[in-house]
C-alpha cells in the first residue's frame, strides 16, 4: 500500500471508461492517490509531457515512473500491490482474462456505441450486430458470480467500466434496452453484483451526469448523419481560407484534430493545405485538391475513407460534383464553410465548438450512386480529365479515379489459380510450397513434439512467427498446422469463434488466440528462458512498446504499401516518426529487453523482417541506415540469434509472397 499520496497520481477523465477502471483498482488494493482531472478535448502540458506517444488518458505515475495504457495499468497495480490480486494466477485463467479485455475494449465498446448511434443499416440491424458480441460474455458468465469466478477481478474491471457504467447508459438515453433481463440473464445477475460493491460504486460516474454526457457524444456522431471511415484526411484550400493573421499554424491543426475527435474522429492524418504560392505542382490549387482526393478514394476503394474540405463549395461548382460524387461512393465528405468576415472566421479556426458549427455533410449524407452509371475498367480507354457537361457526375467521377491512379491495372483480371496449385497475380506466380531449409525445420519440429501443444498459423505471418520464436526459445516442442487464412478449416473456426484469425496456441486441447496475449501465456507457463523482465514497472514498458509496435507501427507501415505520390510519402514519413522512438529506445542496448532477446524483440521482428523487407517491393526505404542505425545494428543482433534465424521466413519465397500480396491489393481495387 501506499505511504503516501503523493507516491501515486493518476491523470483521468470523469466520464471515461478507461480511468474508472484504474480507480477501482487502486481502492481494491487500498492504494491512496491523488486524482488530476484531464480536459480530453484541450490537453493539458503534463498530460502531453506524461504520454507523448498516445497523448490520452489515464496515465499513471508512482514514484516518477509513469505508465499509460488502462491494461498495463492493471497489471502493474496487481504486481506492485500484492493484496487483493485481481488477476489469475493459472496461466490459462490469466491468458482468457487478458484475452476478453482485449475484446471488450477494441469490439464491444466501439461496435456497441458507435455502430448503434449511427445506424447506417438501420437500428435493428446495428442491435443485432451488438447483441451478437455481447452474446459471448454471456456465455462466459455462465455459473459464475464475476469473470473472475467468485470476486470480482481484472475482466470485471474492464468490461464494467465500459458495458454497464458507460456504453449502457448511452443506449438507456436513446431509449434502447441493449441488454434485457430474458435474453442475457447472467449479465444482468452480474452488474447487479458489480452495484453491490462499494468500490465500483464510488468509481462509477454519476448516472444523470454521463448521460448528458453521453448523448452529446451521440449528437456528434449521429446528427450528422454520417459514417466515418477507417482514417481522416483533411484538405484546405488556403485561397479560400487563408491562415488568420497572428494566428500559429499548429494552434489551428490542434484546434481541427480536436473538432473532429469531438465529432467522432480520431484516425485524423497530416492536413494537407493547397494555395498559389505552391509552385511544386503543375494545376491550380483547387484541381490539384481535387486530383489528390481522386487519387485517395481510388486507391483505398475497399476502405473507406473520411474527406475533410476546408474550402468554398458553393463557389465552386466544378468541386462541388466531384465532392457529391465522393460521398456516394461511400467516401463521407464533410466540408468547412467558416463566414466570410475576418472576425468570425479567426473565431472559428481558434474554437473547437465554432469550428464544428461550420462543418456539413455534402449532400446530407445521402446521396446515392446512380445506377445507370457503369464504367469498364476492362476497356483500357484513357479518360479525358475534363468534364462532359452531359456526363453523369459519379461515371466522370470513376473515369478520373481511374485516370489519376495509373498503377491500377487496366487489363482482365488473370485466373487466380492454376493447375499445379500455384498462385498467379499479375507476372508472379507464387507456388503453395516453402523453401527445403523450412520443411526440414518443420520435420524436425514435428519428430520431437508432444501432442500437447499445437500452432495454427500462417508461414508468412509476422504474427505466427513470434509464437514459434517464444516456443523454440522455451525448448517447447509443438505441432505447426498450416491454414489456409482465405479457406479457414473448421478447427481455426472452431478454437478462435471471435476473431477466426491466426496465430492460435492450443495446449492440452485449450485454444489461446491473439498473439501478445499468447506470448505472455508461455512465458507465465513455461518459467525457463524468461522473454519478460521481473520487475513490475519493467514488464509493464515491455508490454506498452509491444502493444506500441502492434497497433502504431505495423498499422501505420501497412499504409505504405499500395500507396502512390504524397500519399506514400506521407505514410513513410509518418512510419520513420514512429520508428524514431524505438531507435531511441535501443541506444546503449544490444536488444531492446536489455543484454538479451526479450518480449519486445520478439514482437518487433516484424519491423526487422516484415517492413524491411517490404522497402524493397514498394521501392523506398522506409528505415535507411543513415537515419536508424541503432534499428539496424539492432537487426544484426537478432540475426545472430539461432531461434531468430530458424523462425524467420526464408527470405526469397517471403519476398514473392508480399509481391503477390501487393498486387492481389491492386487487383482488388480494380
Amino acid at each position: 500500500m501506499a505511504t503516501k499520496e503523493e507516491d501515486v497520481k493518476l491523470l483521468g477523465f470523469w466520464a471515461s471508461p478507461f480511468s474508472r477502471r484504474v480507480e477501482m483498482a487502486l481502492k481494491l488494493k487500498g492504494v491512496s492517490y491523488e486524482y488530476l482531472e484531464q480536459d480530453i478535448f484541450n490537453k493539458s502540458a503534463l498530460l502531453l509531457e506524461l504520454n507523448p506517444v498516445f497523448k490520452k488518458v489515464p496515465v499513471l505515475v508512482h514514484k516518477g515512473k509513469i505508465l499509460a495504457e488502462s491494461h498495463l495499468i492493471l497489471e502493474y497495480i496487481d504486481q506492485t500491490w500484492k493484496n487483493n490480486p485481481i488477476l489469475p494466477q493459472d496461466p490459462y485463467e490469466k491468458a482468457m482474462a487478458r484475452f476478453w479485455a482485449k475484446f471488450v475494449d477494441e469490439q464491444v465498446g466501439p461496435v456497441c456505441f458507435k455502430s448503434v448511434v449511427k445506424a447506417d443499416k438501420g437500428i435493428d440491424v446495428a442491435i443485432e450486430e451488438a447483441q451478437e458480441l455481447i452474446t459471448f460474455l454471456e456465455k462466459e458468465l455462465s455459473g459464475k458470480d464475476f469473470f473472475g469466478g467468485k470476486t470480482i477481478g481484472f475482466l470485471d474491471m474492464v468490461a464494467g467500466s465500459m458495458i454497464p457504467f458507460c456504453v449502457a447508459r448511452a443506449w438507456e438515453g436513446m431509449g434502447i434496452d441493449m441488454i434485457p433481463e430474458e435474453k442475457f440473464p447472467e449479465l444482468n445477475r452480474w452488474i447487479k453484483n458489480l452495484n453491490d460493491i462499494e468500490i465500483v460504486r464510488e468509481c462509477i460516474p454519476q448516472r444523470e451526469k454521463q448521460i448528458e454526457h453521453m448523448m452529446k457524444v451521440k449528437k456528434h456522431l449521429r446528427g450528422r448523419k454520417i459514417r466515418a471511415g477507417n482514417w481522416t484526411f483533411v484538405f484546405w484550400l488556403t485561397d479560400d481560407y487563408p491562415v488568420p493573421d497572428g494566428v500559429e499554424i499548429n494552434s489551428i491543426y490542434n484546434t481541427i484534430h480536436a473538432a473532429l475527435y469531438q465529432m467522432g474522429f480520431d484516425k485524423v492524418q497530416p492536413i494537407r493545405k493547397y494555395c498559389d504560392n505552391d509552385k511544386q505542382y503543375d494545376a491550380p490549387p483547387a484541381k490539384q485538391m481535387v486530383r489528390e482526393m481522386l487519387a485517395l478514394a481510388g486507391s483505398m476503394c475497399d476502405d473507406p475513407v473520411t474527406l475533410v474540405v476546408i474550402a468554398k463549395q458553393s463557389t465552386n461548382p466544378d468541386m462541388n460534383r466531384v465532392l457529391h460524387c465522393l460521398n456516394s461512393r461511400n467516401n463521407p465528405v464533410l466540408v468547412v464553410e467558416p463566414p466570410d468576415d475576418d472576425t468570425a472566421r479567426d473565431s472559428v479556426f481558434r474554437s473547437v465548438d465554432s469550428f464544428v458549427e461550420c462543418t456539413h455533410v455534402v449532400g446530407g449524407g445521402k446521396t446515392t450512386r446512380p445506377q445507370s452509371c457503369c464504367y469498364d475498367i476492362d476497356s483500357g480507354s484513357d479518360p479525358d480529365p475534363d468534364p462532359d457537361p452531359e456526363e453523369d457526375a459519379y461515371r466522370w467521377t470513376k473515369r478520373m479515379i481511374i485516370s489519376w491512379n495509373a498503377k491500377i491495372l487496366m487489363s482482365s483480371k488473370p485466373s487466380l489459380l492454376g493447375d499445379g496449385g500455384e498462385l498467379h497475380i499479375g507476372k508472379i506466380t507464387l507456388k503453395k510450397t516453402r523453401s527445403k531449409a523450412y520443411s526440414e525445420l518443420k520435420r524436425e519440429t514435428m519428430a520431437e513434439r508432444s501432442e500437447e501443444v499445437k500452432l495454427l498459423g500462417m508461414w508468412a505471418s509476422p504474427f505466427s512467427r513470434r509464437v514459434e520464436i517464444a516456443l523454440t526459445l522455451k525448448g517447447v516442442p509443438y505441432e505447426f498446422s498450416e491454414q489456409d487464412i482465405t479457406n479457414k478449416s473448421p478447427l481455426l473456426l472452431q478454437s478462435n469463434p471471435v476473431h477466426k484469425m491466426i496465430p492460435v496456441l492450443l495446449h492440452n486441447g485449450k485454444p489461446i488466440s491473439e498473439s501478445l496475449v499468447i506470448l505472455e501465456y508461455i512465458d507465465d507457463t513455461w518459467q525457463n528462458n524468461p522473454i519478460l523482465p521481473q520487475d513490475p514497472y519493467d514488464r509493464a514498458t515491455a508490454r506498452f512498446w509491444a502493444r506500441f509496435v502492434d497497433e502504431q507501427v505495423y498499422v501505420t507501415a501497412m499504409k505504405v504499401v499500395g500507396k502512390v505520390g504524397e500519399e506514400k510519402d506521407a505514410a513513410v514519413e509518418a512510419t520513420r516518426d514512429l520508428l524514431k522512438l524505438l531507435e531511441k529506445e535501443l541506444v546503449g542496448k544490444d536488444f531492446l529487453g536489455g543484454e538479451s532477446l526479450g518480449f519486445v524483440d520478439i514482437v518487433a521482428t516484424l519491423v526487422a523482417f516484415w517492413l524491411m523487407r517490404t522497402e524493397e517491393v514498394v521501392g523506398v526505404k522506409v528505415v535507411p541506415v543513415e537515419m536508424f542505425p541503432e534499428i539496424h545494428r539492432w537487426v544484426k543482433n537478432l540475426l545472430d540469434v539461432d531461434v531468430i534465424k530458424k523462425c524467420i521466413p526464408p527470405e526469397d519465397e517471403h519476398l514473392d509472397y508480399i509481391r503477390a500480396r501487393m498486387e492481389s491489393l491492386k487487383l482488388k481495387s480494380v
